[in-house]
């Protein structure tokens, strides 16, 4: 790897306990920079489900300083572009602009975390604006299907409500839900700020640091139980304090480790083909057989020439769409295969899907083995050539780690995984418990064949 792509950030803690990532790229003239907050949908309360998206929403809608209009305006007007996503474990903001304009990106961001008023008028806008979202994601067959498997292997759980939640829930937060939310998530130790790009970024730590200043770096409810009870605990360490809070979040949210529910859902439309998943529980990003996993999914059902790609459309024209993902969580993880098919065809994709998980495990090439890790390290070498990428890159692994990682690190963990990793990872995801979800115009034929399917594994 190329000297001047994999260099670690640098790192400094502000006053309020945000962490602050640097990653300096001379050869660029944009820069990239962000605030990522360790809170996603998994956090929200039960019966606020999409509650943080929604709170992600609200950031754009006003401040003290600028109204909805500006705060947009005033990043296009130097040529950026400004943008949010919420995930099931995190939440950024971030901008992407001409490396003079830094402070300017700056400026609005803070503003947008530190100062978002949520007035009445603009949370019924915005309010309908993500009902419609929902209406969207739910006209969308090869989306809504990925939010009904969620729910049917994780049922009860937040992991397995939608990170949009539905109309019932929108409808349901008002004000102080928002206010809660903030209080909860928003605070300095939750928080990293990454720069990647070119830019005065010494002067850029600097503005950050003052503009977060009025954060805390605890939440503001744990705070709160911490001065009530401080004179019956004093005897307690801070480490049980810490994991108190964290069974007392899990309890008010409903969240826990990944329960997976082996099941067969079909939800039957009226559409040109069937949208179908099947999944498997797998690792989280802590688990020794993490990168094992990445290996796994992208020797199957990564690229073109992948055994899925070629046995599922290339040989037998069963799917326009054929793929497999993996996703890891702090606690567990998802492996899974999508397919789109014509109903008449769900009976013989079944039983090609059957022989192409037999094959991973009973015929495993190493021409496929070192696909997979030439596609994986190409990934991540041409990722990280873009300061976008770069930016989610060092903040995602901030959060979920809580340091940094060399690439050359993972580079190493993905060419350490051999045949015979592959070959029990194989055996114990596709042999054991198993889910599958259908949406579409399935047959009678069609559902015997996945019933089959799925009591096979």
């Amino acid at each position: 790897m190329k000297k001047d792509i994999s260099p670690l950030p640098m790192q400094e803690v502000l006053s309020c306990g945000a962490r602050a990532l640097v990653d300096e790229i001379d050869s660029v003239e944009s820069l990239t920079c962000g605030i990522w907050v360790g809170t996603g949908s998994r956090r929200d309360p039960a019966t606020r489900a999409g509650l943080a998206h929604f709170y992600e929403h609200m950031l754009f809608k006003g401040t003290e300083l600028r109204n909805a209009y500006r705060l947009a305006a005033d990043i296009e007007a130097c040529g950026g572009m400004i943008n949010a996503y919420t995930s099931r474990e995190q939440t950024a903001f971030y901008v992407r602009m001409p490396s003079e304009h830094l402070e300017r990106g700056l400026e609005v961001l803070c503003d947008m975390v530190c100062n978002a008023r949520f007035p009445e008028d603009e949370l019924q806008t915005e309010r309908r604006v993500v009902i419609q979202e929902i209406a969207q994601s739910f006209d969308t067959p090869d989306d809504h299907v990925f939010d009904v498997f969620q729910g049917q292997i994780f049922p009860r759980q937040n992991l397995g409500r939608p990170i949009l939640g539905d109309r019932a829930s929108i409808e349901a937060v008002n004000r102080e839900d928002l206010e809660e939310h903030r209080a909860n998530h928003y605070y300095g130790e939750n928080m990293v700020v990454s720069f990647s790009g070119k830019g005065d970024f010494a002067r850029g730590v600097a503005f950050v640091d003052k503009a977060l200043g009025s954060l805390g770096k605890t939440p503001v409810a744990n705070v709160a139980t911490a001065q009530t009870s401080a004179s019956s605990e004093k005897n307690k360490d801070q480490k049980n304090k810490d994991q108190e809070n964290k069974d007392q979040e899990k309890k008010r949210t409903g969240d826990a480790s990944p329960r997976f529910a082996c099941s067969l859902s079909v939800e039957k439309r009226d559409i040109e083909q069937c949208h179908s998943l099947i999944g498997f529980p797998a690792y989280s990003r802590h688990h020794e057989d993490y990168h094992g996993a990445r290996v796994l999914c992208t020797l199957l059902g990564g690229g073109m020439s992948s055994p899925l790609f070629q046995e599922i459309r290339e040989k037998r024209g069963l799917a326009y769409s054929i793929s497999s993902f993996y996703e890891a969580w702090q606690d567990g993880g998802l492996f899974a295969i999508y397919t789109a098919s014509d109903r008449e065809k769900m009976g013989e994709l079944q039983r090609a899907l059957r022989g192409c998980l037999n094959a991973s495990f009973e015929n495993l090439r190493d021409e496929d083995i070192s696909r997979a890790k030439a596609q994986i390290r190409s990934s991540l070498v041409m990722g990280l050539e873009s300061p976008p990428r770069r930016a989610v890159y060092w903040a995602s692994q901030m959060l979920y780690y809580g340091r940094t990682i060399d690439p050359r690190e993972t580079l190493s963990r993905i060419e350490a995984v051999d045949r015979a990793c592959l070959l029990r990872l194989a055996e114990s995801l596709f042999l054991g418990m198993s889910a599958i979800t259908v949406l579409g115009p399935l047959s009678r034929v069609g559902l015997s064949e996945i019933s089959s399917f799925g009591q096979a594994h």
